[in-house]
């Protein structure tokens, strides 16, 4: 046997050995666009992950359940602007003795998707207190101490005035009602509970 073909065995032998690693070399290489190629250590092909398709939330519907008691509810929170009733003439005060009227604070919220506490849909002419006004009626005084709403409690709040009977969160329907309100009586009033 010559050198030549000596050679010629070598390089042979050498083909049969290193093609195999240079071909699985190459495979690794491949990138494919849509899709993130990860190599596994098991396997020496790249292992394909899909691309997941966006899905959307599905919008919310009111029920008859009960929302929640422990959750806040989105309350408009205006700034305290008079805490203490503005200064009466004898017969306003002799009328506030009178007719047990409370000095509270005014607030609104808004829909949520879910019901009142009592499982109520909730409506323009409803409003929230703590437990203990639950299903009674809420009059609703200016700061002439003229009537100009009636609420029914359906609902409760987490809110520390809303608890200890300083405050009535009244519910509206979208944000400008809410102002409209504010806007009218400010935000604070008189209000007297009455059963139902």
């Amino acid at each position: 046997m010559n050198d030549l073909s000596i050679a010629a065995v070598i390089l042979i032998l050498a083909g049969m050995f290193f093609a195999p690693v240079l071909l699985q070399e190459e495979k690794q290489e491949i990138v494919i666009e849509e899709e993130e190629v990860i190599p596994t250590a098991a396997a020496a092909t790249p292992t394909r992950i899909p691309t997941p398709l966006p899905t959307k939330a599905p919008e919310p519907t009111p029920t008859c359940t009960p929302a929640p008691t422990e959750e806040a509810e989105p309350t408009i929170c205006i700034p305290v602007m008079n805490w203490q009733p503005e200064p009466q003439d004898e017969e306003k005060l002799r009328f506030i003795e009178e007719h047990g009227l409370i000095w509270v604070r005014l607030s609104c919220y808004l829909p949520t998707g879910n019901c009142t506490a009592d499982g109520t849909i909730p409506y323009e002419g409803i409003c929230a207190a703590n437990w203990e006004h639950m299903g009674q009626k809420c009059i609703m005084y200016d700061k002439d101490l003229n009537v100009v709403a009636v609420w029914e409690c359906h609902d409760v709040g987490s809110n520390p005035l809303l608890m200890s009977g300083q405050a009535i969160d009244v519910f509206r329907n979208d944000m400008d009602r809410a102002w409209e309100l504010i806007g009218l009586y400010g935000d604070h009033v008189y209000i007297k509970w009455v059963e139902e």
